[in-house]
């Protein structure tokens, strides 16, 4: 399974240009570090009441928002898969229990500069999880 991702500097910006794509996102330290993953089928309807707060919490903790499409038979599984890898800290379920069926990963993301990879971090860029194992291949 690939992932596209595209860095967006607001909710209300992914709301304008994602909108009601069915998506993976995620919230990221600007070390790229994980703090949340989530899948929605609409962006717009799952935080238009709180897109305001939600950039102003962006905007004062310096995170950063990437959102992927994701066919909507695949998202449960592939947010499954990423959380239960990758450990984010402020999902609270999904930790526990394996993904299954076994889904591999790639993260791809256009990067400002060619050779460059400026998108989120669950592992290296270019390699994937060994769903069993958790080692990177």
């Amino acid at each position: 399974m690939a992932l596209q991702w595209r860095r967006y500097p607001s909710f209300q910006r992914a709301f304008d240009e994602a909108g009601d794509e069915s998506s993976l996102y995620t919230l990221q330290n600007p070390d790229r570090t994980a703090l949340y993953v989530g899948q929605t089928r609409s962006l717009r309807q799952r935080y238009a009441s709180v897109r305001g707060a939600m950039d102003a919490l962006m905007s004062a903790s310096h995170a950063l928002l990437f959102v992927a499409p994701v066919d909507p038979a695949l998202a449960d599984l592939v947010e499954h898969t990423i959380v239960f890898w990758d450990c984010t800290p402020h999902n609270a379920r999904l930790h526990a229990s394996m993904p299954s069926p076994v889904v591999a990963v790639r993260h791809y993301f256009e990067g400002s500069a060619p050779g460059t990879y400026d998108g989120p971090q669950f592992c290296p860029p270019g390699t994937m999880r060994d769903a069993d194992s958790g080692r990177y291949r």
